[in-house]
């Protein structure tokens, strides 16, 4: 049976939080409960009850609170960080974005469709070494955002031949810095050049 007091404990957690999504060592934390495997007992009765709602495996939300569709994609996968596409929307690199997608530097390139939160997850494959660097990433309260130098060079490492539509923002000694993190370091470096001839 649930304990009421847990529940308002829970609730008016989560809602002065930062957070708008929950994994279950985070709801532990909020509920001190001390172990991962004590909550879980409980948490089949608190989406019952609709206290909180299971939006993902192990990933909860409490109804009527909006989620940060870059901070879900962010937990539901890990390690990774929101750059290519999603990024350059973000920095006014590019004008056009579809709300639903979230791109998502990860370990593995695939397209998750999450029906219920209407969040269509792409997850784009670098390497280990230039995943796991931290460098000219910027971490949020809820989430990580590569800087908008690093999501160019993620988006032209990954791709060739894209529009930006304000690349006049780029700081070029930014991109002189991060480039050495980067792999086929030839073949980025003539990518560059076909946006900054002068590089």
């Amino acid at each position: 049976m649930y304990n009421i007091q847990y529940m308002k404990k829970l609730t008016l957690n989560i809602w002065n939080s930062k957070n708008t999504i929950f994994t279950v060592t985070e709801l532990a934390n909020y509920l001190e409960y001390g172990t991962e495997n004590s909550l879980r007992q409980k948490l089949s009765n608190y989406v019952k009850n609709w206290y909180i709602e299971n939006v993902a495996r192990g990933v909860y939300s409490i109804p009527g609170k909006q989620i940060d569709r870059y901070e879900f994609a962010n937990k539901v996968y890990s390690p990774s960080y929101i750059s290519f596409f999603s990024a350059l929307y973000h920095y006014w690199i590019i004008f056009q974005a579809e709300p639903k997608d979230v791109y998502l530097a990860y370990m593995k390139s695939e397209n998750k469709y999450f029906e219920k939160l209407e969040i269509n997850i792409h997850l784009k494959n670098l390497k280990k070494e230039l995943l796991l660097n931290t460098v000219w990433l910027e971490f949020k309260d809820t989430y990580t955002i590569a800087s908008k130098e690093r999501a160019f060079l993620d988006t032209i490492y990954l791709y060739d031949n894209i529009y930006f539509d304000n690349i006049d923002i780029l700081d070029i000694e930014e991109i002189r810095k991060i480039i050495s993190i980067y792999p086929r370091q030839n073949m980025m470096k003539k990518r560059i050049k076909k946006y900054f001839p002068n590089y």
